[in-house]
This record gives C-alpha cells, sequence and structure tokens, in this order.
C-alpha cells in the first residue's frame, strides 16, 4: 500500500531563560511572544492538515509563577539542547520519504566562540540558544543543525526550517514596543561541555564542507560553499546576520514580527499555492512596515511550494510592495526596484499576479507609469486596466512587474544592405523598418551615431558596431530568407541592447562618496581558500600588483571584495559571457539575490574559467559584474539567456532587462572597447555601485612564453 504522506512539526518557543552564571558576561533576558509563535503556528498547521495527517512536537519553555526559575512545563517538554536533539532523531528516524517536516524556532539566537578548527578560519558559530544555557545547557550550533537536516534530508523529507531568531549579537536595535531576540555582545566562553557534539568534529566537517559542485556548463562559475546551494530544504530567517529579530504586541497578544508575518501571508495567499520565494517577498515587506532595520533572509529550495514536493519555476521580476487605494480615486502601486536597476520615471511596468504561469498576456492585471523613483524602490499610478481583470479589487502585494523601456542603441542599415534588400524585393526594406518601429528601435541614417550597423553578406544579415567601434563577442549571422527574418533580427538587436545596458549600467555619482568596496581579481594560488569564503579585516598588503595576468588556459581566479565603509553592504555578481548570456554567478541559487558582506569584511569568490578554444587572443571572454548596495535589492531579473537561446521561445522569464536612462546611470554613449582588458584594484562608492571586471584571452608573445594564468585586468569604476 502506498505511504500517504505524514506533516511533521517540530515547535520551539522560548520564552523564560533559567537564570544562572555559568557563562561569564553572557545573559539572555526573558521573552514574551515565543510561546504564542509555536500557539499560533499550530493553530496554522490544524487548518491546513487533516489529524491524522499532522504530528506535532513542541518544545516551550514558559516563564513561572511566583519567582520560581524552571519553566512552566515538564522538563521533557523544555527546549533545551538534548530534548531538541532528540526531536529531530525521532522525526528522523519515524518519517518515510516525502514527508513533510516543519521547523519552527522562536527564541533567542547567538555568535559563539566556534568549536570546531577550521580550514577556512572562522571564528564565531552561529546558534540557537536553548532555556538552560546557563544552567547546565549548552548552544545547539549551526553545523549541527546543518547536520540534523542533512539526515532529513538523505532520507528524502521535505523540509522546511523558519528561524524567528537574530543570527549573532551586536547593537540594540528594537524600539520601546519591540523586544529583541539576542544577545547584545558574543559568546566568547568555551566551556568544558561545549566541546561534545552530536557527531564527530570531521563529520560536521564533511558536511559543512566537503560538497563541490558538478556545474560545468558555465564560463566562470563559483567554487561552491554550503550555505549557497538548495540542499533538499527551504528556510526563512527573521533577519540579517548583524540584526535583531524583534516581536510586537498584535491584537493584545506578543508575537515575532516575522511568525506573525508569515501566518498570516499563508491564510492570505494560501489559494495561490506560493512558493517560497513569494512568500519571502510578502513577509519581507510586511516586517519592514514595522521594522525597516529587519531583514528577512532566505535560503534553500526557494522554488518549493509551500510545504509540498511541488517545484514551479521562479520569475525574477519587479514586485508590488505596496497597494494605495482612496474612495473614488484610481490606484497606485510602490516596487522594489528603482534607479540603481535603471528605471526612471515615465517607464511603464505590465502587473501580472503572482500566481500567473508565465507572462501570457492574458493574465495581465494593468499597466503602471512610474512618477517617482528613489535608489530601490518607486511608485507608480495606473495607466489601463486590461481586459477580464478584476481591477484594484484583484491588485495586492507580491504582483509581479515588468518594466518597459525604450531601446538606446541607434542602428544603421548599410548601403550595401538596402541596395540587397531593393533588389530582392522591393517593400522589404519598408517592412524591416516597420518591425523595427514597432520594437521602438531607433534608427540612425548617419554611421557615426549608430550604435550598431546591419549589412547584408552571402545572404545574412550580420549585425556588427556602428562607426569604428568593435562588438565585445561574434554574432552568428542570420539567413535573411527564412520566416520572420526581420523580426529575429530586431530580436536580437534588443537582446544585444539589454546586454550593453547591463554592461554600462553605472552609478555616476558614486565617486562623491567617501564609502569605499574595493574589487580584485587576481591569480589563485595554493593557499587560496577553494570555497566561498567571508572573513574579517580587509588585508591590503595581501592585494595583488597592478602586474597583469593573461588566461591562457582552463584555470581559476580569485575574486576579493572587501568592504571598507562603515556599514554592511549587500554584493551580486553577474558573468557577461562571450555567448552574449547575462547570469548572475552569486549568491547562485532558486530565490538568491545578493549576500551581505559587513564592514571591514572581505569576500574571497573562487571562480572557474573555461577558454573557449574559438576566442582570439586578447579577446574579452567573460566581463565579471560586481554589484554593491546599501539595501537588499534584486538584480536577477535583469538577466538574459545566451543570443542562441533567444529564438527558442524559452517560457522563462528570469531575463527581463531595462535599458536605464536617468541620469544616475545615464550610459555612456560610446562603447569602450579596447583589444585588451586588463582587471586591478578600484573602489566602489556611494550607496550603489558597480565594477567591472573583465578577462581576456593571452596574446601569444614573440619572446619566451609566459606560464599559464591570469592576469589581473583592468576594472572600471561605475
Amino acid at each position: 500500500m502506498e505511504h500517504e504522506t505524514i506533516t511533521r512539526a517540530i515547535l520551539i518557543g522560548t520564552n523564560f531563560y533559567i537564570r544562572g552564571s555559568e557563562r561569564q558576561d553572557t545573559s539572555f533576558s526573558d521573552l514574551k511572544g515565543c510561546v504564542e509563535d509555536v500557539n499560533q503556528v499550530e493553530k496554522l498547521l490544524h487548518e491546513l492538515f487533516a489529524p491524522d495527517k499532522l504530528s506535532v512536537i513542541r518544545l516551550t519553555a514558559t516563564a513561572p509563577e511566583n519567582g520560581e526559575n524552571e519553566p512552566k512545563e515538564p522538563q521533557s517538554d523544555w527546549p533545551t539542547y538534548e530534548n531538541i536533539i532528540k526531536a529531530f532523531t525521532k522525526v528522523t528516524e519515524e518519517a518515510k520519504p516525502n514527508d513533510i517536516v516543519y521547523i519552527h524556532y522562536s527564541g533567542h539566537g547567538a555568535r559563539v566562540k566556534t568549536i570546531f578548527p577550521d580550514p577556512e578560519h572562522r571564528e564565531f558559530d552561529e546558534a540557537l540558544v536553548p532555556t538552560n544555557i546557563n544552567s547546565g545547557g549548552k548552544y545547539l550550533r549551526d553545523r549541527e543543525i546543518s547536520l540534523l537536516i542533512e539526515k532529513m534530508v538523505e532520507k528524502e523529507l521535505l523540509v522546511t526550517l523558519i528561524l524567528d531568531s537574530c543570527h549573532s549579537g551586536g547593537a540594540n536595535r528594537s524600539s520601546e514596543n519591540k523586544t529583541a531576540r539576542g544577545a547584545s555582545s558574543r559568546d566568547f566562553n568555551i566551556l568544558d561541555r561545549d566541546r561534545y557534539t552530536i557527531s564527530p568534529k570531521t563529520e560536521l566537517d564533511s558536511i559543512t564542507w566537503g560538497k563541490r559542485s558538478k556545474d560545468t556548463k558555465r564560463g566562470v562559475k563559483v567554487g561552491n560553499h554550503w550555505s549557497l546551494e538548495p540542499r533538499g530544504y527551504a528556510f526563512l530567517a527573521a533577519c540579517g546576520a548583524d540584526e535583531f529579530a524583534s516581536e510586537a504586541t498584535f491584537n493584545g497578544k506578543t508575537q515575532g514580527l516575522l511568525t506573525y508575518n508569515f501566518i498570516n501571508t499563508i491564510r492570505e495567499y494560501k489559494s495561490t499555492k506560493p512558493t517560497y520565494y513569494d512568500l519571502y517577498h510578502l513577509v519581507s515587506a510586511k516586517v519592514k512596515e514595522h521594522d525597516k532595520q529587519q531583514t528577512v533572509a532566505l535560503g534553500g529550495e526557494a522554488d518549493r511550494l509551500f510545504l509540498s514536493s511541488i517545484r514551479r519555476e521562479l520569475f525574477y521580476t519587479v514586485r508590488v510592495t505596496k497597494v494605495h487605494t482612496e474612495p473614488n480615486k484610481q490606484p497606485s502601486i510602490e516596487l522594489d526596484a528603482g534607479s540603481a536597476q535603471g528605471i526612471s520615471e515615465e517607464d511603464e511596468i505590465d502587473i501580472w499576479p503572482s500566481s500567473c504561469d508565465g507572462f501570457n498576456s492574458s493574465e495581465r492585471v494593468a499597466r503602471f507609469k512610474v512618477v517617482d523613483v528613489e535608489e530601490f524602490t518607486l511608485k507608480a499610478d495606473i495607466v489601463q486596466w486590461y481586459k477580464d481583470c478584476q481591477h484594484e479589487q484583484q491588485l495586492k502585494p507580491g504582483f509581479l512587474g515588468r518594466p518597459h523601456h525604450m531601446p538606446q542603441k541607434p542602428v544603421y542599415f548599410s548601403s550595401s544592405t538596402k541596395l540587397d534588400i531593393m533588389q530582392t524585393a522591393e517593400n522589404q526594406m519598408d517592412g524591416l523598418r516597420g518591425v523595427f518601429k514597432k520594437h521602438k528601435i531607433p534608427l540612425s541614417d548617419t554611421l557615426s551615431k549608430a550604435f550598431f550597423e546591419v549589412h547584408t553578406q552571402d545572404g545574412n544579415y550580420v549585425i556588427c558596431g556602428g562607426g569604428n567601434q568593435r562588438l565585445l563577442n561574434a554574432i552568428p549571422p542570420l539567413p535573411t530568407n527564412v520566416d520572420g527574418a526581420a523580426e529575429k533580427l530586431a530580436r536580437n538587436i534588443l537582446h544585444l541592447t539589454k546586454y550593453y545596458n547591463i554592461l554600462e549600467l553605472q552609478n555616476d555619482e558614486s565617486a562623491n562618496s567617501n564609502e569605499q568596496v574595493s574589487t580584485t581579481l587576481e591569480k589563485r594560488t595554493p593557499a587560496s581558500p577553494t570555497s566561498v569564503r567571508v572573513c574579517e579585516g580587509s588585508p591590503a598588503d595581501d592585494l595583488p600588483s597592478e602586474e597583469p595576468w593573461e588566461v591562457d588556459t582552463d584555470g581559476e581566479v580569485l575574486l576579493r571584495v572587501v568592504n571598507k565603509s562603515g556599514e554592511k553592504k549587500y554584493i551580486a555578481v553577474m558573468d557577461l559571457d562571450s555567448d552574449w548570456c547575462v547570469e548572475q554567478i552569486f549568491p547562485k541559487g532558486p530565490g538568491a539575490i545578493a549576500e551581505p558582506l559587513e564592514p571591514n569584511q572581505t569576500l574571497l569568490l573562487p571562480l572557474k574559467l573555461s577558454v573557449p578554444d574559438d576566442i582570439p587572443p586578447g579577446h574579452i571572454i567573460d566581463t565579471i559584474k560586481v554589484i554593491t548596495t546599501s539595501e537588499l535589492t534584486n538584480f536577477r531579473w535583469l538577466e538574459i539567456p545566451s543570443l542562441q537561446d533567444v529564438d527558442k521561445g524559452s517560457r522563462s522569464q528570469r531575463a527581463r532587462a531595462a535599458s536605464p536612462k536617468n541620469k544616475l546611470e545615464e550610459l555612456q554613449e560610446r562603447l569602450m572597447t579596447p583589444a585588451l582588458r586588463k582587471v586591478k584594484y578600484v573602489p566602489i562608492n556611494f550607496s550603489w555601485g558597480t565594477t567591472k571586471l573583465t578577462v581576456s584571452k593571452m596574446v601569444e608573445k614573440a619572446a619566451a612564453v609566459s606560464p599559464p594564468g591570469i592576469k589581473d585586468a583592468e576594472g572600471e569604476l561605475e
């Protein structure tokens, strides 16, 4: 008989922390809303699942009465290290493949001195704090949690992990009516009992650092790291590494901001079957309304439907964050993109429901026009409602937006193109112009003012750079006599325009700030890390010299990003490949947007380079674009496939690029394409910015041949 799926929940809530002084200079205040979080989550699960399909383990610590120093619950139900391990083990042993496991933790979190001999020199562990941490207890560390979940994943269980706690210590940012879930400082104590873990340290090390990526498709790919890979589970965390998870009072009851908004979002959107990526956007927007300094984090299999084995393709788009409605007035909306992504006033945005299956025109809700743009947000007013939609009654936060921009790269048709077309068909030139006009592609009558030139050769359309400019990469010729040749030519021009718009995206005002994030591309050495690593300090002395290195054969390089500013920065790395593909390579995985880099931290990112045989020496192989922002924002909707995939009609809408045109990042008019580019140490300034690092193939020299390696390439401050 086929096994019926069971949902198994482990719900942990700690309001009360037993008093004690075993850990010098470390204490955890009592909380108010963690047990209520457990109560409300359990209530939600009973709404979603029948009693015979649901199994719940509760571990809670409620504050005692009359000044006692123990939780109200029986000791077997306390959230201690031992009881938490026991609960995980019980669920793992009893569950069958494809059972759903839901784990929800509400309580204090901390950053504590590591007990692991770490080859990557990590100084602290992230940890959950049991109720008896200062009275015979010990922390449940991140590597132990990883191992516990890994054992569930190995058994083919569908795991969801929700952490409504802070990830580390730091300055208390909560307001008077909010309580922060975390210690005010890091714990440097290592007691004798802390050294004993759930498994030998060698196994914990292999779980954490041993995984390696098998992806070999990309010209540039990132060395693997356990926390960046989807590992068979999905998780939401209440805040970033330097932040506190707050709790507040709602309807007379105290709850965590994450838990309260998570539960309400599930109830509101359960009919649309949201993915974890959808939930992340909806919940994080609501949390930000209460506490702008708390940033919800997402990880793992973000493309899975909530508490389901079904996965759905993610659409990386702009998201509606707020809907403003007033009586007798048309609605306006706010979205989570802005000038940093190249959006400006007067741009128009089509809106789709979050549950859309592709971007079919029949599912469109409305078109809006941008009326106000900030760096990472925008406001837009209604232009029109589309047919058959339910107007403002349907519009809500979480809906998807696709910006429309006027291409900024004019095209010149050479005299040979015009002559060849006229000899073939008298009206074909008019047809070609009509197709370009439909796509709003500007035409130029002067070659010197054109960005692209189109001419015909041997029965093919050939696209090249306008004037004396050379395009970065080769473009396959397009036969003129195939069906829809003009349409395909226009699509290719649009694709190339998107590529160059992303390549040239920059913040011209960034140089006015003293904030600095430096970026270098350097040759890997045997001492370099083999996986992604974030370390404290900015080792300026270790920066490579400006003596360049070129790529000769396949190999590895190290991308070094140093945050010298006084504030947290978010880092995303895009690869602009020689096949005209734009892809985010860090962070990667479904739903990954950007990774935080704290002040005085260094990100070391190993990259593997593949050198195509058909690339001539001196030509650019890849352009690596490092994007730095002061707020978490999404650039993945700028991704585009390779040029050869454009005609395949892929239904993926992940690459919806825009053509920036505002003053903040107005694109350079001319293309900078020297025969050989180099990357060197450069600063990035202001609240957002980019650095462009290019890698080219080594030019053979008549003299002695240099050893294979990477030449430091010129990075242009953007």
